[in-house]
């Protein structure tokens, strides 16, 4: 595996993919805890770093094979074909889910003149090029767009400090445990980023004294998602944040237009544009290492600008309305995303672990031998 990228960025890159949803359509509000349902995104990073271990474990044993080839190794050539188009399949309808959630917000927003094709089509382009140029191209980038995003939307979230009200916050925790329990299930299923960290972990080197720092991913990405959510409940009440489906960047433009700063709008843009260019383009490489490796490619590039059309095309037409997005992420899309990221690689870490065991020879043959 010739493509290398930094553990800094690789970190950074995995909390972007996790962070993004909350500046597209926020469906962390959608969690039945309600103005609460912070509580329950703290709560919900224990499952997703235990969920880190088999992810782990699986890459220490095969350091140098993407999931997709320990798949094929594991459960053999048909089984592994399958199971690995069905993971391409996923991936992409996850990255056409993120590109219209993008093209909406600035339709909506900032580019109401410009058609949603342009739009989504110039995303679409750039993530392309970027693809073609190599994971290691991408994770140089993702370190400075991403702290240069994470610099201006703080700067930009003090303009949001005189409207906090923290009655709208209080009395904390009187939400009832199944409420919260059903909470913390559904956030953790929104925690995609780990089966982005079980494709992508092995073009990274993990050292020992890395690993502690590695596993605390999940709670860096939810305590700043939690954050947010405390600063919307705060600044609008949760009835209100609820029935405008407010997501950060939106909330931040509306203080800050209020306040004459429409300069600020292109800080808004850039900060939209570098977190979808992130995530989307995460989603489609391993989208493309899972087909590559049922076709039997060593390198995914060629597969890159076939698959960036069919992004383009779900995205304009499967995914079009708020239905089926929200059908995804809170229906069926739930108990997929809880299979992909959760039951699939311990799955394939147990049977590693039988297949380890089945195969090793006993004390008493190894003597013989």
């Amino acid at each position: 595996m010739v493509e290398r990228m930094s553990f800094s960025s690789f970190i950074v890159w995995m909390i972007t993919v996790r962070v993004t949803s909350m500046f597209f359509s926020f469906p962390e509000f959608d969690a039945p805890a309600g103005k609460d349902a912070w509580i329950a995104m703290l709560l919900s990073t224990i499952p997703v770093t235990l969920a880190m271990w088999p992810i782990v474990s699986l890459w220490r044993q095969s350091p140098g094979k993407t999931l997709a080839q320990v798949i094929e190794e594991k459960a053999g050539k048909a089984a592994g074909a399958v199971l690995n188009l069905f993971l391409a399949l996923y991936f992409l309808i996850a990255a056409a889910i993120s590109l219209w959630e993008l093209d909406e917000v600035l339709v909506t927003t900032v580019l109401s003149r410009t058609p949603s094709v342009a739009v989504s089509g110039a995303m679409v382009v750039v993530v392309i090029v970027a693809v073609r140029q190599g994971i290691e191209t991408i994770s140089r980038t993702a370190v400075f767009l991403a702290g240069g995003g994470i610099l201006a939307v703080g700067f930009l979230s003090l303009l949001l400090l005189p409207e906090v009200r923290t009655a709208h916050v209080l009395p904390i925790f009187p939400v009832d445990a199944r409420h919260l329990a059903t909470s913390v299930v559904y956030h953790a299923s929104l925690a995609d980023l780990l089966i982005v960290v079980a494709f992508l972990l092995p073009y990274t080197t993990l050292r020992p004294k890395e690993v502690r720092f590695f596993f605390a991913t999940p709670l860096i990405a939810n305590s700043i998602i939690a954050a947010a959510m405390v600063l919307i409940v705060a600044v609008l009440s949760f009835p209100l944040a609820d029935s405008f489906n407010f997501e950060y960047l939106s909330l931040i433009r509306e203080a800050s237009l209020d306040r004459f700063f429409e300069r600020f709008d292109p800080l808004v843009l850039t900060g939209w544009t570098v977190l979808g260019y992130l995530r989307i383009s995460a989603l489609l490489l391993c989208s493309l290492i899972s087909l590559a490796t049922v076709f039997g490619l060593s390198d995914y590039r060629p597969l890159s600008i076939p698959m960036g059309i069919i992004l383009l095309t779900l995205a304009l037409v499967v995914f079009d309305t708020f239905p089926e997005r929200e059908f995804f992420v809170t229906g069926g899309g739930m108990v997929l995303n809880l299979i992909v990221c959760y039951l699939l690689p311990a799955a394939v870490w147990l049977l590693s672990l039988a297949k380890k065991k089945g195969g090793a020879p006993s004390r008493a043959t190894a003597n013989q031998v």
